[in-house]
């Protein structure tokens, strides 16, 4: 997927460009067995690919990234995925908190964002990349029924 993904470097150099630094990135992201990786496939290929990278300085926290292949956009499927990542953050790992790095000019993406629940950091507001976060330690969250990240988001994958 990444082979082909578009638009390369588009945050903080990800995803990279060229097999070998794709090669050494996936390396790090899927052998570190402290994140959690969703991946997408229609038949063989990988569309889209969620994280939840840990970081050993914020324990209960995770940062979460996302790619969805070019050719698989605007469907819905990046919104699916991202749920279900949350819903795995949530109930899975038991993660008090998650953020994200999103790009002020990516409109659908703080939309989703916000959308459920992240607010921006007031000390990124005036950069071209903006850090948003959501807590995850609501009591509903907490309990068999969640009302943001359902368990069915999963199967509709």
């Amino acid at each position: 997927m990444y082979a082909t993904f578009e638009p390369k470097l588009i945050y903080f150099g990800l995803p990279p460009a060229g097999s070998e630094l794709i090669e050494r990135w996936l390396h790090d992201v899927l052998d570190d067995t402290q994140n959690a990786n969703l991946v997408l496939t229609r038949g063989e290929r990988v569309i889209g690919h969620a994280a939840l990278l840990h970081y050993p300085a914020t324990p209960g926290v995770r940062e979460i990234a996302i790619f969805v292949h070019q050719d698989h956009r605007s469907r819905g499927i990046g919104r699916r995925l991202f749920l279900a990542a949350m819903h795995h953050g949530c109930h899975d790992l038991g993660l008090g908190r998650v953020w994200l790095w999103v790009n002020r000019r990516n409109v659908r993406g703080l939309r989703l964002y916000s959308s459920v629940g992240f607010v921006a950091t007031e000390d990124s507001r005036l950069e071209p990349e903006i850090v948003m976060h959501r807590s995850m330690s609501c009591r509903r969250c907490r309990e068999d029924e969640c009302p943001v990240f359902t368990s069915d988001l999963a199967r509709q994958l």
